[in-house]
């Protein structure tokens, strides 16, 4: 179990430990597109997403074009 505590101006200040119950299931899913094969261009579409403890989700998307 973690302790900690902090003094400020004299004071001192406990702080609580962290608890590390419940779980988090992540899922992640992403793939390329290569609009053309002649053309030096490439799209990358991701997300990622979280249930349980921790919900919520994220994504981007990115382009490469090489010259």
């Amino acid at each position: 179990k973690a302790k900690a505590r902090v003094d400020v101006g004299g004071q001192r200040y406990e702080i609580d430990a962290p608890e590390l119950k419940g779980g988090t299931g992540i899922l992640e899913l992403g793939f390329t597109v290569k609009p053309s094969a002649s053309k030096p261009l490439t799209i990358d579409f991701n997300i990622k997403g979280y249930a349980g403890k921790r919900e919520g989700f994220t994504g981007g998307v990115g382009a490469e074009y090489r010259f």
